[in-house]
């Protein structure tokens, strides 16, 4: 009989919903664990196209149901039933009688945000969009596709993008505090003195964000959809055919707008917003291009304490140049810096931090520096254009065009980067995930017993808590003892036993531990790393958890690709073969 007969619990992570993730095996569900998160959109995982996904809301309420939640100025009328872009029978006539004829709801939101609605021509030949107390928006022609001019302010950013049949997307981005989105009817561009004529319209949206994505239907309440806030995340990294589970510490990346490089410093260079395709598959991302003589950074000011360790991210494609630099500024961390090779995936200098180039795919490398302060202030941490791989730190040079593309930056207090975590205006953390299972003595032995675990390894320190079960005063699991060390643990009547493996490489390892009274073994990539012949326990062992809150919180820090229980301890023989990469 193989040994997936023989286990009782089998998690290969393929299957999940908000709050849930799927085992295989039991298949009548009493295995499934539990999921949580937090009651943000914080998350993001790589999805199966290899894109960065996010958590998204469309904040408008009945988004595409205009006589409800929406006020309708100007004695004009709607009359619904009208054939839409998508071929069906959604649309909306908004039809107009007076020069002020609109249609609006109220949206209070106070950071960058991107209003859209798919319309087409009607006796109108124009749209107008605002977003109104930030008093920005956009004419759009609705006959040839093009943007018009500027409706009362200029906004960061506005779009129109053919859908098919005389039908188009119109989007405006803004970045100041908005309290109700408008639709205009308008007879050209820059006039909506008319006061009859219609257009249609269909599908309207508002999110966090600076582009448009995938619309999101609404009815009495907002509605999310991508990495919501109890959705465990199954995150194809590194080109895997196969997901693993994603599970994280608590995150805070206080880098401020993360994704606009025009709200950050910038010294001798410029920035023009969403240019290139981003590592989500949106054109999202910007251009930074040097300018004049002397250094050439875009940066933020932020705050360091002494003794923390920090990571500073950044997602970079070369463009007209191949370079960037990244410093933490400062006499805090004094003299680091790295140079960053876009071309070719490479880290061609560093001094006094470790640094780190990760390949996203499309020419996109993630780019990041770890290093330790030694102060406590409020200092820079800055991305410098340069011109030459091995370029000193705080390189002067005349610029002549060099620009490269940015997006997501990242600044967190921890040993490495960890999943990106979005910003529009004020810093975002995502809580940690935690998957457990309870009430289920069944699956587990009682008297002796099996845990595999099969994960990637990035950074384990000792406040992780791997994989273990629990319960009747046992508690038997995989910890992180710091420094990519793993730890078995056996807890019985007050006393611990533990067995440690050697460090570990990056990548991926198999680990397999057995419980019986005096006889535990670790092994480790099919070979055995330590035995402990003394121990005994009594009681109901009746929990599974990845992380743990009993008392003390250990987050969960790893990328899972398969869990098994046993019921029995299995034989040296089978947990070397089980084990071996």
């Amino acid at each position: 009989m193989s040994l997936f007969d023989d286990a009782s619990l089998v998690l290969i992570p393929d299957g999940a919903k908000d709050g849930k993730l799927y085992s295989v095996k039991p298949t009548d569900g009493t295995g499934d664990f539990t999921f949580t998160r937090g009651s943000n959109l914080a998350a993001t995982r790589v999805d199966e196209n290899g894109l960065i996904e996010k958590g998204r809301e469309n904040l408008l309420l009945q988004s595409n149901q205009f006589d409800t939640n929406w006020f309708i100025n100007g004695t004009g009328t709607l009359t619904s039933g009208q054939s839409g872009y998508d071929g069906s029978s959604d649309a909306w006539l908004l039809s107009k009688s007076a020069s002020s004829t609109y249609l609006s709801q109220s949206t209070p939101l106070s950071v960058i945000n991107t209003f859209s609605v798919y319309a087409k021509a009607g006796t109108n030949t124009h749209l107008a969009i605002w977003v109104r107390n930030s008093n920005k928006g956009k004419y759009f022609d609705l006959v040839n596709g093009t943007i018009g001019s500027d409706f009362v302010g200029t906004p960061i950013d506005a779009s129109i993008e053919s859908v098919g049949n005389g039908w188009y997307r119109c989007s405006v981005t803004t970045n100041d505090a908005s309290n109700n989105c408008r639709i205009y009817p308008a007879d050209g561009d820059g006039d909506i003195s008319g006061t009859s004529g219609s257009i249609y319209i269909q599908d309207a949206q508002l999110e966090v964000g600076l582009v448009a994505t995938d619309y999101i239907e609404t009815t009495t309440t907002t509605a999310v959809s991508g990495i919501t806030e109890d959705l465990p995340r199954l995150d194809y990294s590194g080109g895997a055919s196969c997901p693993s589970l994603l599970l994280e510490p608590q995150r805070t990346n206080i880098w401020l707008n993360s994704e606009r490089v025009a709200s950050w410093l910038l010294i001798n260079a410029s920035a023009t917003s969403n240019t290139a395709t981003s590592p989500s598959g949106y054109q999202d991302a910007d251009t930074a291009t040097a300018t004049g003589t002397g250094e050439h950074p875009v940066y933020q000011n932020l705050p360091f304490v002494s003794g923390t360790t920090y990571t500073f991210s950044v997602f970079a494609k070369a463009n007209t140049s191949n370079y960037i630099q990244m410093v933490f500024a400062g006499n805090l961390i004094a003299n680091s810096y790295a140079n960053f090779d876009l071309s070719n995936g490479t880290i061609t200098a560093s001094a006094v931090l470790t640094p780190k180039i990760e390949d996203y795919g499309n020419g996109w490398y993630r780019c990041s520096i770890t290093a330790t302060a030694t102060g406590s202030t409020t200092n820079s941490q800055i991305i410098y254009l340069i011109n030459s791989p091995t370029a000193p730190r705080s390189q002067s040079f005349t610029a002549s065009g060099e620009s490269v593309y940015l997006w997501g930056v990242q600044f967190e207090a921890g040993s490495y980067p960890t999943s990106y975590i979005p910003t529009y205006g004020t810093s975002v953390t995502r809580v940690n995930d935690f998957c457990s299972k309870n009430g289920v003595s069944d699956l587990i032995g009682q008297t002796e017993g099996t845990l595999f675990f099969d994960l990637n390894v990035t950074t384990i320190d000792a406040n992780s808590f791997l994989f273990g079960v629990y319960g009747g005063g046992n508690e038997i699991y995989f910890r992180g003892l710091g420094s990519n060390v793993i730890r078995f643990i056996h807890y019985f009547g007050g006393t611990v036993a533990a067995i440690s493996t050697p460090t570990l490489s990056e990548g991926r390892h198999k680990l397999a531990a057995c419980y019986k009274n005096n006889d535990w073994v670790f092994y480790l990539d099919g070979v055995l790393v330590g035995s402990d012949t003394s121990g005994t326990f009594s009681g109901t062992i009746n929990s599974i958890s990845f992380g743990y809150t009993l008392g003390s919180v250990y987050q969960a820090f790893e990328s899972v690709n398969q869990a098994l229980l046993f019921k029995t301890r299995l034989s040296n023989t089978e947990l070397a073969a089980l084990t071996t990469i």
